[in-house]
């Protein structure tokens, strides 16, 4: 990875500093290639360990090191005295952190002062390193055989910090890139993984739907694939449906963790019903769980056997976003990556610069994925900030295009007699049916290529078929952004494009500021939130983009929580996805950017609070039900449970208003609640209304 390059630009007795638990020199020769110790050795270098990692836990930063590698820093450059740069350091520190509270300068400014005492010398034999034979060759040769060219040649320099090596003749002239990239970076940056327990497990598969990164995933397999799988390769009975496993075989079930992909932000301990997974040190099961989740990648895909509607289901599909470069804990990418397991093989993607953009398509590690074994997954585009909506709009009318074309096409050759094969007639035929239904076509379609296979030479018809061929399943198009884009900058195309009719599907990461560039203010900050351009606390309320969008009338609009509640998310994007016309789902995720004071891996239990107390408001408008006469707004919310200060009291954007403007905070936070509550009799009054208006159009 990066770290062997980290001693090249060091000149002759410099100063090298590790973050690592390991306590002897034996240990440390054990990690460290041989070229880069007779580079230590032959530069004179002075070399140090910290395990900047466990000071930071038991300062309570959960392995956030930043302070501690400031404090050593400063303890062994010598650019300023060491007792002086400690002090402005911890002062440093308190103006920081002010906001957060006292325990929080009190931590840090602890952590600072352990790192003082914790830094150890390395005495290393510089005689015998100095002898060791250069095998840089050699190692990233290892580490780089069986790999696909464009990892080899293009990745594999970038992560070595030889970006300058990569020549441009080697990039795609198109500007593309493969999918599936992230799957080859291994980052390993969690000190602690999660570990699954067989006992008690009840294959709910909730973990594997809110990891971040899809490095906890469930498998199915045989007794015979069993047999030759990795020890400690073991599992439970599988709970499969009956009526989707014709055969009966039996299946054993297990959910494997990437221990290398794992960010440790421990999501998967809080969400399992049955505590069936705990956090373990990463040295301790790396290796034997790295194994086994190798082989469980090569398992055979079996989603057929679980119904996709289902979180079960859905989970047992392989993910179209894996192993991103989202933060730990992040609450956006468990949400695309369910609609890419429900969707992906045939979805466009047009995504705005933010947090999306970063965590989705960060060159070289694109988080988009295959998923399936034809390798196919999410066509990936990203546009300037302003004009995503029209991106999408543009993909989604050439894909219309090029299907309306082939159906006439279709039709004329039915009619016209050209197809004479009597079974691709038939499937041409139902594919005519079901034009529309998206796992109607997507089957047909592969059967329908296999048959057009046969008569690809033919020529007229038959030949513009096979050419085409990839538009016979039904598409589905999705402009992701953030609540800044949505809301703020490219509003006017949002607006415009789910006004024109167009069936595009607009998904709205909602964090509640612009966190890609530092926890701005956006329309979608609360009133009372303390954001950057909002220092004293938004004045104004939140923008009811939902509220505007259904004032059209023929929009899908839904507002959502996966953290909170999982269920009403899955359907909220299923219905949406296969809405006859435009959608828009706005998705509330908890971010680092909240503060919250319990960390992320609280997240679940902050988003039901938010929920509960009315903060986040969970509903569906859906315009088909209003014309079969039943209300198009159901809300799935509870009425505000009165309880908005405990979830607010958790969140360092409303009690740091409170610690530096305790006057602007309970003004604008005792507003905020009547927010809430005006926001959810709205609603109520809203639900009314329409239900009266479709009992009334059937009349």
């Amino acid at each position: 990875k990066k770290q062997p390059q980290i001693v090249d630009p060091l000149k002759e007795g410099g100063t090298l500093v590790i973050n690592s638990s390991w306590k002897t020199i034996e240990e440390i020769e054990a990690h460290i290639p041989d070229f880069v110790k007779r580079k230590i050795a032959r530069k004179r270098l002075h070399v140090y360990n910290i395990d900047a990692t466990d000071i930071a836990l038991k300062s309570g930063l959960k392995g956030r090191v930043n302070m501690v590698m400031q404090s050593v820093f400063f303890q062994l450059s010598g650019v300023l005295p060491a007792e002086e740069a400690l002090r402005l350091l911890k002062d440093a520190v308190k103006k920081q952190y002010i906001r957060k509270g006292d325990e929080v300068v009190r931590k840090n400014q602890e952590s600072i002062d352990k790192a003082v005492s914790c830094i150890r010398e390395v005495a290393y034999p510089a005689e015998k390193w100095a002898q060791l034979p250069d095998d840089r060759a050699q190692f990233f040769a290892r580490a780089e055989e069986g790999l696909p060219d464009f990892i080899r040649n293009v990745v594999r320099p970038q992560m070595r910090m030889q970006d300058d090596l990569v020549p441009v003749s080697l990039f795609d002239p198109r500007g593309t890139l493969p999918l599936g990239v992230s799957q080859y970076e291994k980052r390993g940056v969690a000190s602690r993984v999660a570990k699954w327990k067989a006992d008690d497990c009840v294959q709910c598969n909730m973990c594997a739907l809110l990891c971040p990164h899809a490095a906890i995933r469930p498998f199915v397999f045989t007794e015979e694939e069993a047999g030759k799988a990795p020890d400690g390769f073991e599992g439970i009975p599988a709970l499969v449906p009956n009526k989707n496993n014709k055969s009966r075989t039996p299946y054993t079930f297990r959910i494997q963790v990437s221990p290398y992909d794992c960010t440790g932000c421990e999501l998967c301990t809080q969400v399992c019903p049955e505590n069936c997974l705990t956090m373990e040190p990463f040295e301790d099961v790396a290796k034997a769980e790295n194994s086994c989740f190798q082989y469980a990648e090569k398992l055979p895909p079996r989603d057929y056997l679980f119904p996709s509607n289902t979180i079960r289901g859905s989970q047992m599909r392989k993910p179209g976003l894996e192993y991103s470069g989202a933060c730990p804990g992040c609450g956006e990418t468990a949400i695309m990556k369910l609609v890419t397991q429900l969707y992906g093989d045939e979805m466009f993607i047009a995504n705005p610069a933010g947090c999306s953009c970063v965590w989705g398509a960060m060159f070289p590690f694109g988080g988009y994925a295959p998923v399936n074994e034809q390798g196919y997954g999410p066509a990936y585009m990203q546009s300037l900030f302003e004009d995503a909506a029209e991106a999408g709009l543009g993909i989604y009318h050439s894909s219309e295009l090029r299907r309306a074309r082939l159906q006439r096409n279709v039709q004329v050759a039915l009619q016209t007699r050209v197809v004479k094969d009597e079974e691709l007639c038939r499937l041409l035929s139902s594919w005519l049916v079901n034009f529309d239904n998206f796992e109607e076509s997507k089957t047909l379609s592969r059967e329908i290529k296999k048959k057009l296979d046969e008569v690809k030479d033919a020529g007229g018809l038959l030949s513009f078929m096979w050419t085409n061929q990839d538009m016979f399943a039904k598409k589905v198009t999705v402009i992701l952004g953030g609540d800044g884009w949505a809301n703020d900058i490219g509003y006017g195309g949002l607006d415009h494009t789910l006004a024109s009719g167009a069936a595009v599907k607009v998904l709205v990461m909602d964090n509640e500021v612009y966190a890609n560039t530092g926890g701005q203010a956006s329309k979608a900050t609360p009133r009372g939130g303390m954001a950057k351009y909002a220092m004293s606390g938004k004045a104004n309320a939140k923008k009811d983009l939902g509220a505007m969008m259904m004032s059209y009338g023929n929009i899908y609009v839904a507002s959502i929580c996966l953290d909170a509640d999982p269920k009403h998310a899955l359907r909220a994007i299923r219905e949406a996805m296969e809405f006859k016309g435009p959608a828009l789902v706005m998705a509330y995720a908890p971010c680092i950017a909240h503060g919250i004071r319990t960390g992320l891996s609280s997240a679940i239990g902050e988003a039901k609070r938010a929920v509960d107390s009315g903060y986040v408001l969970l509903y569906r408008f859906n315009p088909e039900r209003a014309k079969k006469g039943q209300n198009p707004l159901t809300i799935d919310s509870p009425a505000p449970d009165g309880h908005l200060s405990e979830f607010i009291e958790n969140e360092d954007r409303f009690v740091g208003l409170q610690r530096i403007f305790p006057d602007e905070a309970k003004i604008k936070q005792g507003e905020l609640g009547e927010d809430v509550q005006s926001r959810y009799r709205r609603f109520v009054a809203l639900a009314a209304m329409y239900g009266e208006e479709a009992k009334a159009a059937m009349k």
